[in-house]
């Protein structure tokens, strides 16, 4: 056999093991080999690359030294394998062994000069009740196990992870197992632009600290074990090596938009045709949501047939992440975004109230659900995140404001797509890949894109809840050059939320009651109408709603009592029933909770003492209307002079 030129090269060194490969050069390994120290004596293990056995040679210790005899033995051996070897061999491993107790300090060393090199030199060093404490550097927050991006200050860093087999050498041998692997791309802010400054891997699962800057950043390991078939929406490990190879990625924000348009269109009938251009930026966007302070939510909604469901996996398999789900319970809805970071496909789920609530607070960035879990040393108190992007397929758009107010609503009506069979995740590798690619090195053009959508929406009248919902959409419609019909059709859904009773439906109910008393109180003399005065309970408007509620369903009638004509209830079964519900549910507790949350609570005044007092609200006009238009009602007078003069 023809060989190269052989040499010994030390893998690891502890205390009691040392571990050698036997390379050709160039880079070609030919065997390993393991030499442990006993009590008595030494073993040496050899097994050539490719090779099914692997064998063992017995050494003797004397004065802790091994005997030599042993290596010459061991590189005989070799030599039948690779005929000419034995000399060299005989001496690599000899002065390998010999300086394996160097090797093992030097690699000690170059550890600690690693700590020293991210910033782990102490800062100050005090002695505390006998104990030395050392401060070592200012805490910079964490990443995610599964990447995140981070503002400190004078950096900002972008990192993504993704699941790998990655082999651990440790003291007790190596160790080969899958575990997450990220890669952190960090900035350097200079006034209102970004420099690209260091790309670095890190290991979630080893490591718990990356300096960044004159901090250190700790790193989370994650919680769960993730499932190979839920591993399709990780980036690929090649990904990365682009990245930090700074390899091209040969297609622009643009050319990955069309791409995905022209899915959305092969599996999804949008009666609107601007969706497709609003979906696709939806899509975009879940790639660099926490930039934002929020993330809005995507309800799909309609008749069963109408494709909610695979418009719902269409959309979910090309986002960051996307996790497709159903009927998720309580704990999925913030147990998973803890540990993953997915984005959440939730298709005809029967949401609990606590689950919503748990939906509402995934909408702002930093929102986390505290749980206290039981230990042995105690019970321990865990905050788990809980924002993260989701998509809703469901019959009916959500009942609740707090829902509705987070979520753009996509009404979907039955018509037959190009393709009716349900994608995989694979088709949309290439899209998502590339998204990755541009998460990790487009963060300065993302944050500069930011800025810009930002003052469109306020130039656009768009502010508060609405350019929360909006702002990220808009930042990544802009990046792919979908801008124009994305802005246009955010305006015209402000204007319809603003319109629609859904929108805070309780709250107008009560403000139009209190609206309906001011126009039956008659302006006293020498007051204008700002100054104007109502006093009521909470009783006296649930009259008002339950009447007003009662005419819209014509169920009320004019009795004629012989003495006076009055406003009754209709003697027919849907009335009376409809009168019982209202009844129900407009109980003076109610009203008294929207009244507080609508913020009249500071003009309410207690009338009488002790168990006889009750509460009167005491409102005037102008207070009224103030109130009145953060909730988008109009009042009567304001209505009658343009809204805007009132």
């Amino acid at each position: 056999m023809s060989i190269g030129l052989l040499k010994l090269v030390i893998a690891s060194a502890s205390d009691d093991d040392l571990k050698l490969y036997l390379v050709e050069e160039p880079n070609r390994y030919r065997a390993i080999l393991k030499v442990v120290k006993l009590k008595r004596k030494a073993k040496v293990a050899l097994k050539f690359i490719g090779d099914e056995p692997s064998f063992t040679f017995d050494c003797r210790i004397a004065e802790d030294v091994i005997d030599s005899s042993c290596f010459a033995t061991v590189a005989e051996f070799i030599d039948k394998r690779f005929p000419g070897v034995r000399d060299a061999v005989f001496e690599q491993l000899k002065k390998c062994v010999t300086e394996w107790e160097k090797v093992r300090f030097d690699a000690e060393l170059r550890a600690e000069e690693k700590k020293l090199g991210e910033g782990m030199a102490p800062l100050i060093e005090e002695e505390v009740e006998g104990k030395v404490v050392r401060v070592l550097a200012p805490d910079g927050a964490y990443l995610s196990s599964y990447g995140s991006y981070v503002d400190l200050g004078d950096y900002v860093v972008m990192a993504e992870t993704t699941y790998g087999y990655i082999e651990v050498e440790t003291e007790k041998g190596t160790v080969e197992r899958i575990e997450p692997i990220g890669i952190a791309v960090i900035y350097k802010r200079d006034g209102g632009s970004f420099t690209l400054v260091d790309k670095k891997l890190y290991y979630p699962s080893i490591q718990i600290r990356i300096k960044i800057g004159d901090k250190l950043v700790r790193l989370r390991s994650g919680s769960e074990i993730v499932k190979p078939d839920y591993s399709y929406s990780f980036p690929d490990f090649s990904t990365f090596q682009k990245v930090l190879n700074g390899e091209p990625l040969g297609k622009s924000w643009s050319d990955i938009g069309n791409e995905i348009v022209e899915n959305l269109k092969s599996y999804i009938v949008f009666d609107d045709d601007r969706l497709y251009d609003v979906v696709a930026s939806y899509i975009v966007m879940t790639y660099f949501y926490d930039v934002f302070t929020a993330v809005p939510y995507l309800w799909l909604h309609g008749p069963p047939g109408s494709g909610k469901t695979r418009a719902n996996i269409t959309i979910t398999y090309m986002c960051r992440r996307g996790l497709f789900v159903a009927d998720p319970s309580d704990a999925t809805l913030y147990r998973i975004v803890e540990a993953v970071g997915p984005t959440l496909g939730i298709d005809e789920s029967v949401l609990s109230e606590k689950g919503k609530r748990i939906l509402a607070a995934g909408y702002k960035k930093g929102a986390v659900v505290p749980r206290a879990e039981p230990t042995k040393g105690g019970v321990l108190l865990k905050l788990f995140e809980a924002t993260a992007p989701r998509i809703f397929s469901f019959e009916n758009p959500p009942s609740e404001d707090y829902l509705l107010q987070r979520s753009i609503l996509v009404n979907m009506l039955k018509a037959k797509p190009k393709r009716f069979m349900d994608p995989q995740p694979i088709e949309f590798r290439p899209i998502r890949e590339a998204l990755y690619y541009l998460r990790l090195l487009g963060l300065s053009q993302i944050l500069e894109t930011k800025d810009k959508a930002l003052k469109i929406l306020d130039d656009s009248g768009i502010w508060g809840r609405d350019a929360e919902v909006w702002a990220p959409i808009l930042t990544a419609a802009i990046l792919i050059g979908r801008d124009r019909v994305v802005l246009g059709y955010a305006v015209e859904d402000v204007g319809k939320r603003k319109a629609n009773e859904l929108i805070y439906d309780e709250e107008k109910v009560v403000l139009a009651a209190i609206d309906e008393l001011f126009s039956e109180t008659p302006t006293l003399a020498n007051v204008d109408e700002e100054s104007k005065v109502v006093e009521f309970m909470p009783k006296e408007l649930r009259s008002i709603i339950i009447e007003k509620q009662l005419e819209d369903e014509n169920c009320v009638e004019i009795v004629n009592t012989g003495i006076e004509e009055r406003k009754a209830t209709k003697n027919e079964p849907r009335c009376k029933e409809l009168e019982k519900e209202l009844d129900k549910r407009w109980r003076p507790q109610k009203i008294g909770l929207v009244l507080r949350n609508l913020g009249f609570d500071k003009f309410k005044t207690a009338r009488g003492k002790g168990g006889n007092a009750r509460y009167v609200y005491r409102l005037r006009y102008g207070d009224f209307v103030a109130i009145a238009k953060r909730y988008d009602y109009v009042p009567r007078i304001a209505e009658e002079v343009g809204g805007e003069n009132a």
